[in-house]
């Protein structure tokens, strides 16, 4: 069931002059296209115009949860700073130095009681007019004897020679002034929006390493393909000997670096494949080299560099494939020491290894952190793998940079928040959670009777224009702001809420079931609160007594509550675990940019949805004119209500087919697929996109077509070709919208059938075309068959609904025509019954809706815990029988084992031997992660443009030879094949074990894991 529709989490985007690597803001949004009509308001606004009630009775601070064991405090209190960017010691001096992002270098006593004010040691701007940013300062190991200092700036923006390193002198007479006349430029690349900028010297070798990002703008991912191509400066860590020259050099090339001997290379290259490396270190102790590279679309990633090493942009964003077909460099990619997806993190700083002795727990550790989030983690690795990764502060801080004195402590920089250093202290509150924090909803100060959901003076009710899909679940929503405080907010639908705002969502079971067979007492299962605490926002759940009086606070893992029908049964509701949110609640799932902390806004809250029109007895109610006349804004309204944007309703149909399709996408699919947002498809269904720009028009999938024959994302005028409402018509693995709910929206599938259908190639809607034109003349009689009751046998209707079910799109139509009621309920019964045994999974899970909820297995479902499976006992010689039957576990469709199954995939003879049952579960669950060359999955595009998908079996100047996923050998002569290219996922799909009971998947595990010897 529906999990809420507030973040928690959200952090804002932020673009500050190409700091970051452009901190990767969403490109400028076109505006809608006119005005658009608004659904039937659903609630009234309680507080009426006029004067504003102030909310004085909020108790919600703080988190229930134990603090993390660090926090921070101000290292220098008599310092601040202008931007500043990068932290390092003054060799053989007791100073530090800062270097601003506007130019300056500053020095200071590394002494707090000393560090009174700063002393300026150079500002690069007078000497370049057209300076831009002052990025990476690195002083040479031997300062002290030759004075000698490295600085990375920026002139201009998108030119040649824009990035620089360059070689400054100090004054003879002032080590601690430099001579702005010593300036020696030493290397330069393209100055873009991700320059990296980062210097270290080696402790080891003594060279200068520099970080370069790929020089681009946020999006599209690497315009300039410079992840992997040698031949360009860009995307890289480079080295070179900065005491010696080279002729026509400002350096020496090492001659041990990595690709001196390569064609056509750079030489300075020691590793590549990055996106924006922010920040890397050297470990003083190891010699290990550590970088942080900023992430795209889905993952954050923390780097341990080799020689050499490839970091896979833009083949590659850590595990995520990008640019699959783009050509790779001259070594294998290396995956992340560790990722963070964009629910965790949306903007990596890399850090130090911690060789200090002040925090004796962290000695050893790689401490890191995260600019958007000003979340702090510390992790150990040994031999390659990561032995310990704990969060170890959460800051309101921008960490845009870490510093080490000459002992090796840490410092912290932030970024324009205060602009102060600091480090990291040992939190005394560490044990002890907040016994304050309200336990039950009748404490949180929401409420004047929470039996009666009646809010507190202040707390305003309000509505919405378009309801996400909550497997039919009603709300009530309530919202509150402390004070009389405002909100900030702009017609395009930024809302700034202050510190202390509370969300309430109480979900409401209207006492009807999925079968409409038996009936139970409505009720409420959950109040969803969302607070925003220190610019963070924070969700937590009450689950309701039975009695209805009050709701008791929800552990994070999240909790289950069981609904009694009327005929003894039971059905269930799931109560999310907090951190699922972020899965939809993402750091980029506002409606826009603001150069503040809580620019991001949750979910709902935005102009888009706010803006309702409604009637209360008789009189028209605009919500945001009510808003604004209670004061509630801090800015006017800029234009009347009617003329600014907002979402319909998707289910009135008295709006237009489009609009409701598009509002639809918006708050059910939106949230992930927009830029950045961690939809693993490059698709942005932000509303005010036009559909041309959504990417969803006539492209391919790329994470499957679940055998759907030429399937499209989105095949205008062809729903049954369309993976868009595949996935919304079944349920199981692959289902969308992924999380969030458990049953299909038939009101909404209906929706985008006929919509989709009416769409002509440009994305117009038109008069809708037949979608079952696109049938074949056996399918299409098959699903006539089925429509006569009468006149036909079960053998017959049999026939026909093996027939009909051959093919996915088949499958789609008769679906089709079960929901418009030309297929008998008694005949539908049929079809259920075959299609739960049906060989096809894909068909098992469209058809599986019409199976009571309370009838159907406990399945695993794509998210589960593996610890607990692992936990489980499972029967090898019942695992055995899912193996080589093969309806549920799929297996055998493309393994053998001792003679029995299909040559598609690996034998699977002796796989016990060779891993564990936590990593054959890791095999099963993940299995692009890691694909044997041999079973690589190739794309085949014909020049009649048909597509084949399967594993390259020969490839030779006659032509190309495939074989697909159900072992079939697919032949193209060379003059047809207009495209072969390698795809990242695996042949074996993800979510194979999704259909399986917790038993069965123990089961199948336990004898994989009894399969220890070869085929003789």
């Amino acid at each position: 069931m529906r999990r809420w529709t507030w973040p928690i989490g959200i952090v804002p985007l932020w673009f500050a002059l190409g700091l970051l690597g452009a901190g990767d803001a969403p490109q400028a949004q076109n505006e809608p296209a006119g005005k658009i009509e608004n659904a039937p308001r659903t609630a009234p606004i309680d507080e009426p115009p006029g004067d504003r009630v102030p909310w004085t009775t909020s108790r919600m601070v703080g988190s229930p949860d134990p603090p993390r064991p660090y926090v921070v405090d101000v290292a220098f209190p008599h310092l601040v700073f202008d931007r500043p960017v990068e932290l390092v010691v003054v060799p053989g001096t007791d100073r530090l130095a800062i270097a601003e992002l506007g130019g300056k270098i500053l020095t200071f006593p590394d002494d707090p009681a000393k560090a009174v004010e700063t002393a300026l040691m150079f500002d690069l701007k007078p000497r370049h007019p057209r300076f831009t940013n002052l990025y990476g300062l690195a002083f040479h190991p031997k300062f002290e004897q030759n004075g000698r200092l490295f600085v990375c700036y920026t002139i201009g923006h998108g030119e040649e020679d824009g990035t620089r390193v360059s070689e400054f002198r100090v004054n003879p007479n002032d080590p601690f002034r430099i001579d702005p006349t010593s300036e020696r430029i030493l290397i330069t690349w393209y100055s873009g929006g991700h320059n990296g900028g980062s210097l270290k010297f080696s402790p080891v070798d003594g060279y200068l390493y520099i970080s370069s990002g790929d020089g681009a703008a946020p999006s599209p991912p690497d315009p300039f393909q410079a992840g992997q191509d040698m031949t360009t400066l860009l995307s890289k860590v480079l080295r070179i000997d900065v005491d010696a020259q080279d002729p026509g050099l400002a350096y020496r090339i090492p001659p041990d670096n990595p690709f001196v001997d390569l064609p056509g290379a750079r030489p300075e290259i020691w590793a590549y494949g990055f996106r924006n490396p922010w920040r890397m270190s050297f470990d003083r102790e190891g010699g290990d080299l550590w970088l942080g590279d900023v992430g795209w679309e889905l993952w954050e990633l923390v780097h341990r560099i080799e020689r050499g090493g490839n970091y896979g942009w833009s083949v590659m964003e850590g595990r995520q494939a990008v640019l699959p077909d783009a050509p790779r460099g001259p070594t294998p990619i290396s995956p992340p020491v560790v990722d963070h997806p964009h629910s965790e993190a949306a903007s990596v700083t890399g850090g130090f290894v911690y060789r200090g002795d002040r925090l004796a727990k962290l000695r050893g550790a790689y401490i890191y952190g995260d600019f958007q989030t000003g979340t702090l983690w510390g992790l150990r690795v040994d031999g390659g793998v990561v032995t310990w990764h704990e969060v170890l502060a959460e800051t309101p801080l921008r960490l845009v940079a870490f510093g080490e004195d000459r002992s090796g402590e840490l410092y912290l920089l932030d970024y324009e928040q205060t602009n102060r250093i600091y480090r990291l202290v040992p939190n005394p509150d560490a044990t002890a959670p907040n016994v304050q924090f309200p336990r039950r909803l009748s404490d949180t100060g929401l409420f004047t009777s929470v039996a009666d959901l009646e809010p507190a003076p202040g707390v305003l009710r309000y509505r919405i224009n378009a309801p996400g899909w909550s497997d039919g679940l009603d709300a009530d929503r309530l919202m509150a702001v402390p004070n009389l405080d405002r909100i900030s907010w702009t017609r395009d639908g930024l809302w700034a809420y202050p510190d202390g705002s509370v969300f309430a969502r109480t979900v409401l079971f209207d006492g009807e079931t999925d079968s409409g067979l038996a009936k139970a007492p409505a009720r409420r299962l959950e109040t969803q609160v969302l607070h925003l605490e220190e610019g963070r926002w924070r969700a937590y759940s009450y689950q309701w007594n039975a009695e209805q009086t009050d709701a008791t606070l929800v552990e994070p893992e999240g909790a289950t509550v069981a609904i009694p029908l009327d005929d003894s049964r039971t059905i269930t509701h799931r109560i999310a675990p907090r951190s699922e949110c972020l899965l939809c609640h993402n750091p980029w799932a506002g409606e826009g940019l603001l150069f503040g902390r809580q620019s991001a806004t949750p979910l709902t809250a935005n102009t888009l949805q706010l803006n309702t029109i409604g009637s209360d007895e008789g009189q028209t109610r605009e919500q945001l004119r009510a808003f604004e006349q209670l004061g509630l804004f801090h800015e006017p309204l800029p234009e009347p209500p009617e003329a600014l944007p907002r979402l319909a309703n998707p289910y009135d149909e008295t709006h237009d087919l489009d609009t409701r399709a598009r509002s639809y996408l918006q708050v059910n699919c939106a949230h992930c697929h927009r830029f950045g947002a961690g939809g693993s498809a490059n698709l942005n269904l932000v509303f005010d996109r036009s559909l041309a720009e959504t990417g969803l028009l006539g492209m391919t999938p790329v994470q499957g077509t679940f055998g759907l024959d030429d399937a499209r994302i989105l095949a205008p005028g062809d729903p049954f070709g369309s993976i868009v409402l595949f996935r919304m018509a079944k349920l199981g693995a692959g289902r969308m919208p992924r999380v969030g709910s458990s049953e299909v929206d038939v009101q909404a599938l209906d929706l985008m059938h006929r919509w989709i259908a009416g769409l002509n190639d440009e994305g117009q809607v038109n008069a809708p075309a037949d979608p079952f034109r696109t049938l074949s003349a056996e399918v299409t009689e098959a699903i006539a068959i089925l429509g006569q009751a009468e006149g036909t046998n079960p053998e017959a209707r049999a026939a026909a609904f093996e027939q009909a079910t051959g093919s996915i799109r088949g499958a789609l139509a008769l679906l089709r025509r079960i929901d418009e009621g030309a297929i008998a309920p008694p005949v539908v019964e049929e079809l259920v019954a075959m299609a739960h045994h049906s060989p096809s999974a894909e068909v098992r899970d469209l058809f599986e809706r019409f199976i009571p909820a309370s009838e159907r297995l406990e399945r695993l479902g794509e998210s589960f815990d593996t610890n607990a499976l692992l936990a489980l006992t499972g029967d090898a010689d019942r695992g055995r029988l899912l193996f080589v039957e093969g309806n549920v576990a799929q297996c055998r469709t493309c393994h053998r084992i001792g003679g029995e199954g299909t040559v598609v995939g690996p034998d699977l003879d002796g796989i016990g031997a060779k891993y564990s049952r936590p990593e054959l579960l890791h095999h099963i669950v993940q299995p692009s992660v890691t694909i044997d060359p041999p079973y690589v999955s190739y794309l085949l595009e014909t020049t009649a443009g048909l597509l084949q998908t399967g594993m390259l079996v020969e490839n030779t100047r006659l032509g190309v030879v495939l074989k697909d996923a159900q072992g079939k050998t697919v032949r193209v002569d060379a003059a047809e094949v207009e495209a072969l290219n390698a795809v990242p996922q695996s042949l074996m799909p993800e979510g194979l074990l999704a259909p399986l009971t917790p038993q069965q998947a123990a089961d199948l595990l336990a004898f994989l894991a009894e399969q220890t010897r070869p085929a003789p």
